[in-house]
Parts: structure tokens; C-alpha cells; sequence
């Protein structure tokens, strides 16, 4: 076993069919930071002993692959429940903690393609802000976010495409109210957006039909 003075450096990790939960409780309390036991959703600490992720200085992770793996995102608090299937990443991991991941999955019977870097995984983690960038692509949507993640919160720039607001509602809310009226097909959207996993405020906006 290495001395704590020695650099442990694990350059490949391959996850093959992983199942990958991310929970929040009724209370809020999540169970993707085991330093923050004790901290809700919105990054509130109702625990004296709750202290934040410490990464440590002689480990380094630079390089995971998931193959087929299913991530689960279940929060009891909003009332959500997503699946993403069939999902494949590319994961590099640096020293200074930059994390960028690429790759693909399925969503609600929807490929979709991911490209998203994140400047500080530690300090996302815990919750503090920190910049990031990326891309996600369907057969159904495009869009690109760069800007900052802040307790649970995105705050930046926002573009996309939607090619069918009927067909993207329904992929999105598959249990809600369907779209009978008529709509342009393909839009376009731009401006600052403000975003959490339950809502999206964007302002300054401009939005475009494209056919």
C-alpha cells in the first residue's frame, strides 16, 4: 500500500453497465457528496458536523470510460424521476479538478449527445460556484450553456434549437397535457438564462422560427 507522501495515479477506470443513482431526499439531503451528509438540495447545512468535499492532493483519476450504463436521478423534494440509458462517457479528470465528459445516451426513447466541461469539480460538488460549458444534441433539441453553476443553480448565456414544440413537450413531460394546436416546427432561442432542474427563466431572449 503507497505511503501518503507518494502520488497514487490511476490513469483507466472502465465501468461497464454501471447503475449510477443520484437521490435526494424529502429533506432535501443528497447522496452524490458524502461531505455534505447533512446539507439539502439547495446547499443549506442543517448539520453542525456537514463539512464539504475534500479531494485528495496525491490522487489523481484522469481517465474513466462508462459503457452502457444507466444513470437515475430521483428527487423525492420536486418530485422527479429521470432514467438515461444505453450511456457511454468519455470522463478525463485533472489535477486542478477541471472535469470534462463526452459522450452519448438515451433519454425517454431519445438519443442524445453530451459534451460538457465544468472548471472545478470540487467546488460544484460543494456546492460553490464554478464555470461551466457544454452541449447537449437530440433528434429532438440542441442547445449550448456557458456560464456559472451556483447551489444548485445555472445563471449564463443559453442557445438552442427545438425542432418540434409538441414533440419536445411530450419527450420532456411525457405524463402532461399534449399540444393540440398548430406550431411552427423549428424554432430558435437565445439569451441569459436562469435554470435549476425544475424551471428555466430566460431573459433578454430572442427567439426565432426557422420554419
Amino acid at each position: 500500500f503507497p505511503s501518503h507522501d507518494k502520488e497514487i495515479v490511476v490513469t483507466n477506470l472502465l465501468l461497464k453497465d454501471p447503475e449510477i443513482t443520484l437521490y435526494t431526499n424529502g429533506a432535501g439531503k443528497v447522496n452524490w457528496n458524502p461531505g455534505t451528509a447533512g446539507q439539502t438540495a439547495e446547499g443549506n447545512n442543517t448539520s453542525p458536523a456537514a463539512a464539504p468535499v475534500a479531494m485528495p492532493d496525491n490522487f489523481l483519476l484522469s481517465d474513466i470510460k462508462i459503457e452502457n450504463g444507466t444513470l437515475i436521478y430521483n428527487n423525492e423534494q420536486s418530485k422527479q424521476l429521470w432514467t438515461v440509458k444505453k450511456l457511454n462517457l468519455d470522463v478525463e479528470l485533472n489535477k486542478e479538478m477541471l472535469l470534462a465528459f463526452q459522450g452519448d445516451g438515451e433519454w425517454n426513447d431519445q438519443p442524445l449527445k453530451v459534451d460538457v466541461n465544468i472548471d472545478t469539480l470540487q467546488h460544484f460538488l460543494n456546492g460553490k460556484s464554478t464555470k461551466i460549458k457544454g452541449d447537449l444534441k437530440g433528434n429532438l433539441v440542441a442547445l449550448s450553456v456557458n456560464g456559472v453553476w451556483d447551489n444548485n443553480l445555472y445563471t449564463g448565456k443559453l442557445d438552442g434549437k427545438i425542432s418540434s414544440i409538441k414533440d419536445f413537450k411530450s419527450w420532456v413531460m411525457p405524463g402532461g397535457k399534449p399540444i393540440t394546436q398548430e406550431l411552427p416546427s423549428l424554432f430558435a432561442i437565445s439569451g441569459d438564462a436562469q435554470c435549476s432542474t425544475t424551471f428555466c427563466h430566460i431573459a433578454n431572449s430572442s427567439i426565432k422560427r426557422l420554419s
